[in-house]
């Protein structure tokens, strides 16, 4: 006769609880250790904009300076070319070219965000 208790598989038996609880622990960790990648991430991404922005404003004035017909002289300004509040510093400087005819620029564009940072370009111009 047959009785009425069914057998399981041995393989259906599905997770205990320890097992579970295991999975759950491995996964918060792999999880937690990503979080500090997510933040440089994040940092870096700010950053690069900031140079990209900062790049920008020092080509604008350097393309100013090329444009400007006459004596030109060194100077500084500020920029606020995000409109958040995030103010750049430009500065700059003329000096004597490698021949008589050219004069060298340096625009340098500074900030402060986590400590001071600048972009500095160099052009040489003929007059």
């Amino acid at each position: 006769m047959k009785s009425g208790r069914r057998v399981r598989a041995r393989g259906t038996r599905g997770f205990t609880l320890i097992e579970v609880l295991v999975a759950l622990s491995l996964t918060g960790v792999v999880l937690a250790s990503l979080v500090p990648l997510l933040v440089a991430s994040v940092h870096g991404a700010d950053q690069a904009r900031r140079v990209t922005t900062a790049s920008g404003l020092a080509q604008a004035k350097l393309e100013e300076i090329r444009n400007t017909t006459g004596v030109v002289v060194g100077g500084s300004d500020s920029v606020d070319a995000t409109g958040k509040g995030e103010t750049y510093t430009r500065t700059w400087t003329v000096g004597a070219g490698p021949t008589a005819t050219c004069k060298a620029f340096t625009v340098a564009v500074a900030w402060n965000q986590h400590g001071s940072h600048s972009v500095a370009l160099h052009s040489i111009l003929e007059q």
